[in-house]
């Protein structure tokens, strides 16, 4: 009895099911015939966006992410050893060109000058005491030697006379050369002395860079050669970037280039390529490249990030189609232009050049009129297509 009733239930399913389907075949043919092309009927218009053929000057422009450095930075180090006494900048503080940034312990160096004052001074004194004993000499010979024509004096006088005049002439001789040497000792003192104030020097000519870093402060002991600020030029600044192979040998020196950062949105800023690398790094297969960067009102600072523009290729006036025209049939790049009347396309291949997000260059033939934008998916060489007002107003 149970399988029966099984049985009984799998017949009413298939009735059911079969009951539907007659019932759907029923509604469709009484259905009225949906809009559109119906087999048989012959070829429709296609609904396409369209968008005129505009001449304007296009560029390709090659744009990086680059950092900002500072084009020099040095070290203002001690050139003698001592304790500081002061340092006279900060962070920030602006330093001119052979101004005294800080000053060391001088007492010893100044004792070193004075004592070297007083040797030369000795060294005088004796000069003038070789003088003297040189003038005498001088005189005793001339008074031996007219003795000595006269037959009075001998002529052993007349030797021991020469003898002491040229030792007097080399006491003198050497009384001089001291002199110069307790001068030149003077100088390495006051030398020594001047270098307790270490200045700020630098090659170039800026006369004026900044204080990046302060590395001591008073009271501390240096060695010679110690730093003790650093300072960076902010005028130009360079901005480092690194590029692909491929665009590597399109760049050359001096190359023109605009940079641009968020955080100054308005302002732009004059750079041009001054290093590029000689050799590609064997794992990025990139090369790193250098910008000087204009920096006059010092806006930029070194660290930003900053982006890159530089223009590879330009053409003041050039015929361009927008990007979404671009179709590929057979292996060819065109795309499909409106009659005049609108109402059928052609397709036209065409050599193309620079490209751009929203445009494309081309380079021939000399395209002019409109280009289907939407719908060329559809499309076939003499294809009627039908430009819809909504997509025309939208394109002007």
């Amino acid at each position: 009895m149970f399988k029966a009733l099984i049985v009984r239930t799998k017949i009413l399913a298939v009735v059911l099911l079969v009951a539907v389907v007659l019932g759907w075949w029923a509604w469709r043919g009484s259905a009225p015939p949906p809009d559109g092309p119906q087999l048989g009927a012959g070829p429709s218009a296609v609904a396409v966006a369209a968008r005129g053929v505009r001449v304007a000057p296009i560029a390709e422009i090659l744009t990086l992410t680059a950092s900002v450095q500072p084009a020099e930075r040095i070290s203002v180090a001690t050139q003698v050893g001592g304790r500081v006494e002061r340092v006279a900048v900060r962070l920030g503080d602006s330093v001119e060109q052979g101004q005294v940034v800080a000053w060391l312990d001088d007492e010893e160096r100044a004792t070193q000058v004075e004592q070297a004052r007083a040797e030369l001074a000795v060294a005088n004194a004796q000069v003038e005491e070789a003088d003297s004993s040189l003038e005498l000499a001088e005189t005793e010979f001339k008074r031996v030697q007219a003795l000595r024509q006269q037959q009075v004096a001998s002529e052993a006088e007349l030797q021991q006379a020469q003898a002491e005049l040229a030792a007097a002439r080399a006491r003198r001789a050497l009384a001089l050369a001291q002199v110069k040497q307790r001068q030149a000792a003077l100088s390495a003192a006051e030398l020594t002395l001047s270098h307790t104030q270490v200045r700020a020097q630098w090659e170039g000519e800026d006369t004026t860079r900044w204080v990046s870093s302060r590395l001591v402060d008073a009271g501390a002991i240096l060695t010679a050669n110690s730093p003790v600020i650093e300072l960076i030029d902010m005028d130009p600044l360079i901005a480092v970037a690194s590029v692909s192979e491929r665009d590597y040998v399109r760049l050359r020196n001096k190359q023109a280039a605009t940079v641009s950062s968020p955080v100054f949105p308005r302002t732009t800023f004059q750079a041009r390529l001054v290093r590029l690398a000689p050799e590609l790094d064997e794992a990025s297969r990139q090369a790193r490249i250098e910008f000087e960067v204009d920096n006059p009102s010092q806006q930029l600072t070194p660290g930003m990030f900053v982006t890159l523009r530089v223009v590879l290729d330009q053409v003041s006036e050039a015929i361009q189609i927008p990007q979404s025209a671009v179709v590929r049939r057979e292996g060819q790049v065109g795309v499909f232009r409106l009659d005049d009347a609108g109402t059928s396309v052609e397709f036209v291949a065409l050599d193309t050049g620079i490209e751009t997000r929203d445009w494309v260059e081309v380079r021939s033939p000399a395209l002019t009129g409109r280009v289907v934008t939407l719908g060329q998916h559809l499309l076939r060489d003499g294809s009627t297509v039908r430009v819809t007002e909504t997509t025309e107003a939208a394109a002007e």
